[in-house]
């Protein structure tokens, strides 16, 4: 007997998933989140940054990016007339900065998210 009240529950709940949304607020994971945002981020990131310093494609975007963050001397568009091994620094130093503003992005937004469901939620 338990069995079939158990199943139409979980019938009810497939078919009226407003009555399961209104006692459970679904939360994100601030860490995973953040992982997952700082891969998002930082993936696109290396390849605009690796393509730059083959062919100087996407120069302007690189160097709007290099402007906000140091590199110390080590910026791909200021090497470009050197070899590739010269820009290597350059290149990892900027992927470098774009994975943390990534992982500090996606931390920001998922505890400002956290905080305003559970705001709203009461």
């Amino acid at each position: 007997m338990d069995l079939i009240i158990n199943a139409k529950k979980q019938i009810k709940q497939f078919f009226c998933p407003e009555q399961v949304y209104s006692e459970v607020s679904m939360k994100l994971s601030i860490k995973w989140f953040s992982v997952t945002a700082l891969i998002i981020g930082t993936i696109p990131a290396a390849i605009l940054f690796t393509w730059c310093a083959l062919n100087g494609f996407g120069a302007e975007i690189v160097r709007i990016f290099e402007s906000v963050y140091p590199s110390g001397g080590f910026s791909i568009l200021e090497n470009m007339d050197k070899p590739v091994v010269n820009r290597l620094p350059g290149i990892a130093i900027n992927i470098c900065y774009a994975a943390v503003d990534s992982f500090i992005a996606g931390f920001a937004f998922s505890s400002l998210y956290n905080l305003f469901v559970s705001k709203l939620s009461k």
